[in-house]
């Protein structure tokens, strides 16, 4: 989005503060995978129920790869789809 770090993290920082995702540390390495809240996804149009209660080691792998996948299509212009139609990253 072409933000510098402080834009960013300052952007995450009143997210995170608004209840619309939380922080989750990742297990290797430095930084955090954000992980929107049942709040987050009802704003977005989304159902709560799409909001993971916790992650475990099995989903952990998964949801840094949809994160990374989708930053990476949405930075050439599009869009991760999930395979529920009313699902859309």
């Amino acid at each position: 989005m072409g933000w510098n770090h402080s834009r960013a993290y300052d952007h995450v920082r009143r997210l995170v503060d608004a209840g619309l995702v939380r922080r989750v540390p990742m297990t290797r390495g430095d930084g955090s995978l954000l992980i929107v809240t049942a709040a987050g996804a009802r704003v977005a149009g989304y159902r709560a129920s799409w909001a993971p209660r916790s992650l475990g080691p099995a989903t952990w792998a998964h949801t840094c790869w949809c994160a990374w996948t989708s930053a990476w299509l949405q930075l050439r212009g599009q869009t991760l789809w999930a395979a529920d139609p009313d699902m859309r990253w």
